[in-house]
C-alpha cells in the first residue's frame, strides 16, 4: 500500500496544494460555497439552469453525482481531494495487481503502479482539469485487475462496471469488452450493473439524438488535436503541451517504451491480455488522426460521419495505450528481477516533473481572485462581463473556463455559458461589442456584473471565431430591465418568415411547415472562412445580427456555395457586407446590417460571395409574412422551479394568450394543466410557449420530460446497482466460507489418507495460496 500512499500524497500536493485552481482548460469547480450544491447536481441533472436553459442529454457522470451529493457540505475542495485521492489509489493499486497477476517481480509491480498514477498523460490531465476523465481511467485499470483475479469478486466487478460509464469515450470500449468476458464467465451481476447503468445515458442520446448529431466539427480542429505517432507512444504529444517537463526524464520515458514493446509477442500470444493489447494499439494508430497511417480514412469519417466527434480530442485515447503498457510491462521485462527493477526505477523518475514543475504552476489559485458579486434572487439572470472565455487575468496569468459562471443557492443564474449557442451567443455579443443590452434583456437579464481583473483570451479566441473583426469588449457594472422568467400576452403567437428578434413573440412559418425549408450546411474540412463555407455560428458573438437558430454557413472566400433546393419559386435568408450573387453573376443580396429573404431567379443553382457573407436558410416564404413582428406586450406570471426542469405556476384568467417560458426551445417541454397537455409552440425560434384558450385561473407543471425520465432512470439505476452490489458482497462471502469449509474437509481427508496425504495437502496449500494472493 506504501505505493500507492506515496502517488496520492505527491498528487494531491501538486495538484491542490493552493486550493481549488482556476483559469486553466476545463477546470471547471466553483470556489464558492453556495455553488457546490448545484455543481453536483449538474452531474445528474438532464437539462441545466446555466444560460436560458440547456439540455444535457448524456450526464455521465451521474452515478458520481450521487455519491458526493451527501457530503456537498464540506465544499468543492474537500470533495475534490476525495475523489483525486480515490482515483489515485485505485489507478496504482489496481496496476500492481494487474502487474502481479502477469508475473512480475515486486520491483516491476512498484513501477507499474507509480506508471499509472505518474504517467505524463495523467499529469497532462491534470493540468487540463480532466480529473473525472481521470477517475475513469483508474476504473477501467480496476476492471483489468478484477478480471484477472482467479476469483473475481462480484460486489467490485459490479460497482467498477457501473462507474466504467462515467467516460463516454472509454466505456464505448471497455464496455462491449466487459459485456462478452461477463456473458462469457456467467456473470449476471455484472452484465445488469453495466447494462442499467448505462440505460439513463442510451436514453437521454436517443432522445436527444438529433441535437447532439448537429454539434459543430470539423477537420481544422481535429487536425490540431491529431499526436504524432512517436510523441503518443510516449505518452505525450497533446496540442496544449502541458506535459514538457517530462522532457528531463526522457530517458527513463524510452526506457519503459522498449521494456514495453519487449513484451509486445508475449502480451498477444496471452489469451487474457491479447484484447488489451490490440486495443492499445489501435488507440494508439487512432490517436495520430490525420498524422498517422490512418490519415486518408480518419479525414473521410470526419467529414462524413460525425458521431467520431465523440473522440473530439484524440490524446483521450492515450488513455488506453496507459493501460496498454501496465500490461506489455508485467509481461515482458517485469518478469526478470534486473527488468523489474529498471521499470521502478525509471517510473520514479516521473515523480521528478511533479515536483520541479507541479501541475498548479498552470494554474491560477481560486482564492487569489474577488468573487463576482450575484444579485439575490433564483428567478433572476446575470450577465457577467467579460462574457466570452477563456478567461484569464488582466495581467495575464491563466486561461480557462470562467470562473464565476456556476449557479448558486438563492442567487441570480449566470447567463454566461462556456460554449455560448443562440440566442445567448447573440444576446453577449451585442451587449459586450456592441453596447446594445436589449437582447440580454429580452434574456430575462436584470444585471451585468463587470470584473475589472479578467479579460477574454481573444488570442486564443481567434483560432475558433470565424470573420472576427477587432473587437474591444465594453465592461461597466449596469442594471437592466428584464423579461420575465413566464410571461403571458393576450392572442396567439403571429407567424413571421424570421420572427428571431427578442421578445416579439412570433412563430416561425418553417415549424409548420418544415418541408417548405432547407439549411445549408457548412463544411467540415476547415473553420477559415477565407477558405471555404464555414460553419456560420462560429461568427455569431462577433457578428450578432447573424444569430439564428438554425446555423447556416459563412464564408469570406470566392467559392461556390450549392442550393439546397431548385431554386424556382425560393428565397434565401443571408446577410452580406459586400454582395451576394448567383452562377450566372445576377446579384442576390447587398449590403445590410440585418438577415433577410432575398428571392432567386429560376434556375440558379449555386451562390458565390464577395465580401463576408453568411446564408441560413433556402425556402418557399409564404407570400404576404412580415420577417418580423412588433414586441407585444406581456404580464409577468410568477412560477417556482423545483429543478431546472420542473416548475409550477398558477395562471391568472383570461382570454386566449400566449404563455411564455424564458427558456430555451426543447420539444421534449410539457405545460400540463388538469391532466391536459397543452400546445406547444416555439416562440422567437428561441423560446419555450405554449397557446391558452380562454380560461379560468389554474395551476400549471412545466417539465422537461426527457431530464425527468432521464432523472427517474438514474435513481432506478442507482438503487439498483447498490442492490447488486449488497447480493455481490453476500455472494462473495458465501463463496469465501464454501471454500474455507473445502480446504478444511482436505484438511481432515489428509489426515486419513495417508497415502494421498501429500498431494492433497498441497492442493490445499495452492488454494489458500491464491485465495490470499487475490484478496478473495
Amino acid at each position: 500500500m506504501l505505493v500507492p500512499i506515496v502517488a496520492c500524497g505527491l498528487v494531491l500536493a501538486t495538484v491542490m496544494g493552493r486550493g481549488i485552481p482556476i483559469l486553466r482548460h476545463d477546470w471547471r469547480i466553483p470556489t464558492a460555497a453556495a455553488a457546490t450544491g448545484p455543481w453536483i447536481d449538474t452531474f445528474f441533472d438532464g437539462w441545466l439552469g446555466t444560460g436560458i436553459g440547456s439540455a444535457q442529454p448524456y450526464p455521465t457522470f451521474y452515478l458520481i453525482g450521487f455519491a458526493l451529493r451527501p457530503f456537498y457540505g464540506l465544499g468543492s475542495a474537500a470533495l475534490t481531494t476525495l475523489l483525486i485521492a480515490v482515483t489515485v489509489v485505485l489507478a496504482a493499486r489496481a496496476a500492481m495487481f494487474v502487474a502481479r497477476r502477469l508475473g512480475a517481480t515486486p520491483w516491476a509491480q512498484a513501477g507499474a503502479g507509480l506508471f499509472a498514477a505518474l504517467n505524463p498523460w495523467v499529469y497532462s490531465k491534470y493540468v487540463a482539469g480532466h480529473i473525472l476523465m481521470i477517475f475513469c481511467y483508474a476504473v477501467v485499470l480496476g476492471l483489468l485487475a478484477e478480471v484477472l483475479r482467479e476469483r473475481p469478486r462480484t460486489w467490485a466487478l459490479v460497482l467498477l462496471a457501473a462507474f466504467s460509464v462515467s467516460q463516454i469515450e472509454f466505456f464505448l470500449i471497455a464496455g462491449p469488452m466487459l459485456a462478452l468476458w461477463a456473458s462469457m464467465r456467467r456473470r449476471p451481476r455484472a452484465l445488469a450493473a453495466l447494462a442499467v447503468a448505462a440505460l439513463p445515458i442510451a436514453y437521454g442520446i436517443a432522445a436527444s439524438y438529433h441535437a447532439i448529431r448537429g454539434t459543430p466539427f470539423n477537420l481544422s480542429w481535429q487536425r490540431s488535436q491529431s499526436l504524432d505517432l512517436g510523441q503518443a507512444a510516449l505518452l505525450q504529444g497533446y496540442v496544449f503541451d502541458y506535459a514538457r517537463a517530462f522532457g528531463a526524464v526522457a530517458l527513463a520515458s524510452f526506457a519503459l517504451g522498449f521494456a514495453a514493446l519487449a513484451g509486445l509477442v508475449a502480451g498477444l500470444r496471452d489469451a487474457r491480455t491479447r484484447p488489451v493489447v490490440a486495443v492499445a494499439v489501435l488507440a494508439l494508430l487512432v490517436s495520430s488522426g490525420t498524422r498517422g497511417p490512418l490519415g486518408p480514412a480518419y479525414e473521410w469519417a470526419v467529414a462524413h460521419v460525425p458521431e467520431v466527434g465523440v473522440y473530439r480530442e484524440l490524446y483521450d485515447l492515450v488513455a488506453l495505450v496507459t493501460i496498454g503498457y501496465v500490461v506489455l510491462l508485467a509481461r515482458g521485462a517485469g518478469r526478470t528481477r534486473w527488468g523489474g527493477a529498471g521499470i521502478a526505477v525509471a517510473a520514479a523518475a516521473f515523480a521528478g516533473p511533479w515536483i520541479a514543475a507541479p501541475p498548479d504552476r498552470f494554474f491560477v489559485a481560486g482564492g487569489s481572485l474577488p468573487q463576482a458579486p450575484f444579485p439575490a434572487g433564483s428567478g433572476a439572470r446575470v450577465a457577467l462581463e467579460p462574457a466570452f472565455q477563456p478567461m484569464q487575468t488582466t495581467d495575464g496569468r491563466g486561461s480557462g473556463v470562467d470562473p464565476d459562471a456556476f449557479v448558486r443557492d438563492g442567487r441570480a443564474t449566470p447567463i454566461d455559458e462556456c460554449f455560448p449557442s443562440f440566442p445567448v451567443d447573440s444576446a453577449l455579443g451585442y451587449a459586450a461589442f456592441r453596447g446594445d443590452d436589449a437582447y440580454l434583456e429580452a434574456l430575462g437579464v436584470g444585471s451585468v456584473v463587470d470584473r475589472p481583473y479578467l479579460r477574454t483570451n481573444l488570442r486564443t479566441l481567434r483560432y475558433q471565431w470565424i470573420a472576427m473583426a477587432p473587437v474591444v469588449e465594453r465592461g461597466r457594472s449596469r442594471a437592466l430591465v428584464p423579461h420575465a422568467l413566464l410571461a403571458m400576452s393576450p392572442g396567439v403567437p403571429q407567424l413571421a418568415s424570421i420572427g428571431n428578434g427578442p421578445g416579439e413573440a412570433a412563430a416561425f412559418f418553417g415549424d409548420a411547415e418544415p418541408d417548405r425549408v432547407r439549411a445549408f450546411d457548412a463544411q467540415r474540412g476547415t473553420n477559415d472562412a477565407r477558405a471555404a463555407w464555414v460553419d456560420a455560428r462560429l461568427g455569431f458573438p462577433t457578428h450578432p445580427e447573424w444569430g439564428n437558430a438554425y446555423g447556416g454557413a459563412a464564408t469570406q472566400s470566392r467559392l461556390p456555395l450549392a442550393l439546397p433546393l431548385p431554386a424556382v419559386g425560393t428565397s434565401v435568408l443571408a446577410e452580406t457586407d459586400g454582395d451576394l450573387a448567383g452562377d450566372d453573376g445576377a446579384v442576390v443580396a447587398t449590403a445590410a446590417t440585418a438577415l433577410h429573404w432575398y428571392a432567386l431567379r429560376d434556375g440558379t443553382r449555386s451562390l458565390r460571395c464577395r465580401g463576408t457573407c453568411v446564408v441560413v436558410l433556402q425556402a418557399r416564404v409564404p407570400a404576404g409574412l412580415p420577417e418580423h413582428v412588433p414586441e407585444r406586450d406581456a404580464a409577468a406570471v410568477p412560477i417556482a422551479f423545483v429543478r431546472p426542469w420542473l416548475a409550477r405556476a398558477t395562471i391568472p384568467a383570461g382570454p386566449a394568450s400566449t404563455l411564455r417560458l424564458n427558456v430555451r426551445y426543447d420539444p421534449a417541454w410539457r405545460a400540463v394543466a388538469s391532466g391536459e397537455t397543452l400546445r406547444h409552440v416555439r416562440l422567437d425560434t428561441a423560446l419555450n410557449a405554449w397557446v391558452v384558450p380562454a380560461h379560468r385561473a389554474f395551476a400549471v407543471t412545466f417539465v422537461e420530460t426527457t431530464a425527468a425520465v432521464q432523472f427517474a432512470l438514474e435513481l432506478i439505476a442507482a438503487a439498483t446497482i447498490v442492490a447488486l452490489a449488497g447480493f455481490g458482497v453476500r455472494e462473495d462471502y458465501r463463496a469465501r466460507n464454501a471454500e474455507k469449509g473445502g480446504a478444511a474437509r482436505s484438511l481432515a481427508d489428509t489426515r486419513t489418507s495417508p497415502a494421498s496425504g501429500q498431494t492433497m495437502a498441497s492442493s490445499g496449500s495452492s488454494q489458500r495460496t491464491a485465495a490470499s494472493r487475490d484478496g478473495s
